[in-house]
């Protein structure tokens, strides 16, 4: 009953057109997104992450730096762990904002040395801060959600290595709820620097549809 209370009130929320990184956090942390939390967990029962995991591995099997961007709980993050036994060399980066969902990841991770949580701060617009070049990229169901997508798309870029690879998807939405005006508007634009600076080897770039799992490598 009480998730299903906060789930009501989830789907009232929604964050204003504009790129403000302050009042896009604010809209990510008002009490009624409780909810995602709840959602989030309960999905990780449900749904095969490790498949995701086991196809990135099979297009770059030596990668050994990792980010799960826009992680939340970490899911990707955590099929790792339990599915895989990554070496102890390996190093893991889970980011994302200042969200419930994303201290519940970084706390079941606080015993792992080479699990790094990595918070986006507002007052730096949200940007990727990495000390290290990474193998791949996860970055699933958060596009859509974005402040500035293509800035997000370009730090990616820079921050993968030679032949890394991003694993993530592109929902085509109407910016409502939780969805982003700038996500909807940089849409065509970020599609197109991914064709320009990557090759897909997994699923398609359709700007015109809401994109499934893609994955493509770096040039």
């Amino acid at each position: 009953f009480l998730k299903n209370n906060y789930r009501i009130k989830f789907q009232r929320s929604n964050v204003s057109d504009t790129a403000d990184p302050l009042v896009h956090l604010d809209a990510w942390q008002r009490p009624e997104l409780i909810y995602q939390l709840l959602h989030l967990v309960t999905k990780e029962v449900l749904v095969h992450y490790a498949d995701t995991v086991k196809l990135a591995l099979c297009f770059n099997p030596k990668a050994r730096i990792f980010l799960e961007f826009g992680c939340a709980t970490a899911p990707f993050t955590m099929s790792f762990f339990e599915f895989f036994k990554p070496a102890r060399t390996s190093l893991f980066y889970m980011s994302d904002i200042q969200t419930l969902a994303f201290h519940y990841g970084a706390f079941r991770f606080r015993r792992c040395e080479n699990v790094m949580p990595l918070l986006l701060h507002p007052e730096n617009g949200f940007r990727l801060m990495l000390n290290k070049k990474t193998d791949v990229i996860f970055c699933l169901a958060v596009f859509e959600h974005l402040n500035s997508p293509l800035e997000t798309v370009r730090e990616f870029l820079q921050s993968l290595n030679k032949g890394g690879i991003l694993v993530f998807d592109y929902i085509k939405s109407e910016g409502g709820g939780l969805d982003t005006a700038h996500g909807v508007r940089q849409r065509g634009d970020v599609l197109k620097f991914i064709g320009e600076n990557f090759n897909v080897l997994y699923g398609r770039l359709t700007p015109e549809t809401s994109m499934g799992l893609t994955i493509v490598r770096k040039r």
